[in-house]
């Protein structure tokens, strides 16, 4: 599974040396300076819309992959983590008035206590069980979304006043919001990137790889993947706060979806899963091309733009086990090995 991971070198060797270190820089400089430029230089709210999608689809991505693409768990509960993360800021700032950037490290907290929870009770099955029990996760913090509606709203949702103040993340330019996104998105690259060239990062590589064996030569796997998962889960809550303010408003269907935790994986698989820049790489080509198809064809062929986008997803899933990164380095080897 990780045979192409990381993309961005994770040898302590090459690390070491102020070259390497220049390097690793710019690779995360040039693209996080390109992106704010593109950000700043939008002014169309649809393309606003459009680059506020990709960055919080990469952000989701990132943080799946943590968990999915380096542990290889395939967790499919993470839309649980991204409601309580927008329920907790949100309910938070409703009742007591606490700003959405205290209230996004709340839901982050308790989604990762809730991760934490949930991994020692469940990481210990495999495969499809373990995939099943984080969707029973999911469905619990709908139905109590649902329910709740002392607090949650029920399936009325919650409502945010906008008021242009930036402590309550109400900001009067949209592309603040992007901006935030892209900072976010940011962070949790930089996390990935210092768990995959950490004692983390090769003990969650070796339990994705082969678990069992692992185990046989002293890995406590499950303190590895239960870390992992509450990061994941944190992330994930935080990009639910940020969806929140931006939307202006949550409810069950919308914020508690199967399609947000199945998003995150497969943005992340088809990217390319256990590589830094994979999950972003998957964001930046389904989100923008689900878009361009939604728009171009959406109108007038009813759902024929979701039959190509599926046709696409499965072909890419078929034809590039390691994702566009996976297909790009194996390309990449061969013309130098090609090379005269």
């Amino acid at each position: 599974m990780h045979a192409d991971s990381p993309t961005i070198s994770t040898s302590a060797d090459s690390l070491a040396s102020p070259s390497a270190r220049f390097r690793t820089t710019l690779q995360f400089l040039v693209p996080t300076v390109l992106a704010a430029l593109l950000i700043g230089s939008t002014t169309q709210q649809y393309h606003l819309d459009l680059l506020f999608q990709v960055l919080l689809g990469a952000l989701l991505a990132s943080a799946w992959n943590i968990v999915g693409g380096y542990a290889g768990q395939i967790a499919l509960g993470h839309a649980g983590f991204y409601a309580i993360g927008a329920y907790t800021s949100t309910i938070l700032l409703l009742r007591f008035g606490i700003s959405p950037w205290i209230g996004m490290l709340a839901g982050a907290a308790l989604a990762a206590l809730c991760a934490s929870i949930l991994g020692i009770l469940t990481l210990r099955l495999r495969g499809p069980f373990f995939a099943m029990s984080t969707v029973a996760f999911a469905e619990i913090v709908r139905l109590t979304a649902t329910h709740w509606e002392s607090v949650t709203g029920g399936t009325r949702g919650l409502w945010i006043s906008w008021k242009p103040d930036a402590w309550l993340m109400g900001f009067s330019d949209r592309r603040a919001y992007a901006l935030v996104a892209l900072g976010l998105l940011v962070l949790v690259t930089a996390v990935s990137f210092a768990i995959a060239r950490s004692k983390l990062g090769y003990l969650l590589r070796a339990i994705g790889s082969d678990e069992d064996a692992a185990r046989s030569v002293g890995v406590r796997s499950s303190a590895a993947k239960v870390l992992a998962f509450s990061i994941s889960g944190a992330f994930t809550a935080m990009a639910g706060t940020l969806s929140a303010q931006y939307a202006l408003s949550i409810d069950p269907p919308t914020f508690s979806s199967f399609e947000i935790s199945i998003q995150a994986a497969l943005l992340s698989a088809v990217g390319g899963m256990g590589t830094i820049a994979g999950p972003i790489v998957g964001a930046v080509t389904m989100v923008t091309t689900s878009n361009l198809l939604r728009s171009t064809l959406g109108g007038q062929f009813g759902a024929l733009h979701l039959l190509i986008y599926g046709i696409a997803l499965v072909l890419v899933m078929l034809f590039m086990r390691g994702g566009i990164v996976g297909l790009w380095t194996r390309v990449a080897k061969r013309r130098h090995v090609l090379k005269p």
